[in-house]
């Protein structure tokens, strides 16, 4: 089997353009089965170099198997280009949650049913051998009738070997304030409690408008030093996180990565199996119900919960961890056997 393949060119038209990063940027395009597909153009450069390119697409396209998991985006064609490659993937028409999430927070209600759909995705990444390690809102996309998407895989690896032992992953990636403390200071780390600290960062983001910090250095950052010498209160724009939300959010950012929850606790915990029955930060009664996390708000009730149309919040510059340049050998591993569409 060549270990180097080319991916043909592909006619597209253009109708819109989606948003634009660091790395490249997205469309909305047409293709010739006249369906509407999100095309993520990726740049090589100096630091996205050919195999970044060629790992990112391995692994959605084996996510995407066997029918792949509502929760995440679906990759379908490549193309390859000079300078990079063109991915073609479902287009999600609400778009990034970062832009709904209102200055305040949304509900107890909406960040419920969200951050259920979030965790449902990382557990089948998880269990699948992958780890995406840049989660946060602006990679998590909000379907028309309210499904949450895992989105952006080009900082994602294999945690588990052809033998199915779990191996560390590179630190050192991501986004700065969404990272996790070791992945900030450490080359190599354990991917899943790196995710899972990214989500209790999303849920924080989610339920008061705010990130939490920018940093998780106590060095650097005074707000992180608060959480960690338990003498957080409010975030600054005065939001307080539910009581409920706090505790569950408390035994995810944990500094020592052995300490933090698993995605089997935050499953078990009380606000994750038991659904908001107001749309009110005030849901310590006993109307509560249980919820399997398979019902989900639409993007109207995301609207409603944010007060605000998409692109309503303004984007703060972002600040990537530095990677150094590796090989992911896992990655070789499993295109053994793969095969394209």
């Amino acid at each position: 089997m060549p270990s180097f393949v080319t991916y043909p060119k592909i006619n597209y038209t253009v109708i819109k353009k989606l948003g634009e990063g660091s790395y490249g940027d997205v469309s909305l395009v047409t293709l010739s089965d006249n369906q509407m597909y999100a095309m993520k153009r990726v740049k090589r450069t100096e630091r996205v170099w050919y195999k970044d390119i060629n790992t990112e697409y391995t692994i959605q396209r084996y996510l995407t198997e066997d029918g792949g998991h509502p929760n995440l985006t679906t990759i379908h064609k490549r193309s390859d280009l000079r300078d990079g490659a063109l991915f073609f993937m479902d287009y999600v028409e609400g778009g990034s949650l970062y832009d709904w999430i209102p200055e305040h927070g949304f509900s107890v209600r909406t960040c419920h049913r969200l951050f259920q759909q979030l965790i449902s995705g990382l557990s089948y990444m998880h269990e699948n051998g992958v780890v995406h390690m840049d989660i946060k809102p602006e990679n998590l996309l909000v379907s028309s009738g309210g499904t949450l998407k895992i989105a952006d895989f080009g900082s994602a690896s294999f945690f588990r070997d052809e033998c199915d032992d779990e191996e560390m992953v590179k630190g050192h990636k991501g986004t700065r304030s969404y990272a996790a403390p070791e992945v900030l200071t450490e080359d190599r780390v354990e991917g899943p409690p790196a995710d899972i600290w990214s989500s209790g960062i999303v849920l924080f983001f989610m339920a008061t408008g705010n990130q939490p910090w920018t940093e998780a250095n106590r060095l650097k950052d005074e707000e992180y030093e608060k959480w960690i010498l338990a003498k957080w209160k409010k975030c600054q724009n005065g939001v307080e996180l539910e009581p409920r939300i706090y505790d569950l959010i408390r035994r995810i950012l944990r500094a020592d990565f052995t300490e933090r929850a698993k995605l089997e606790d935050i499953k078990c915990h009380e606000w994750f199996i038991t659904f908001p029955e107001e749309d009110s930060d005030d849901s310590d009664d006993d109307t509560d119900t249980e919820s399997d996390g398979t019902e989900c708000s639409t993007v109207e009730d995301v609207k409603e919960s944010s007060g605000q149309n998409s692109k309503g919040r303004k984007r703060e510059n972002e600040d990537y961890v530095e990677e150094e340049e590796e090989e992911d050998s896992n990655v070789k591993k499993r295109k053994v056997g793969k095969s394209d569409d």
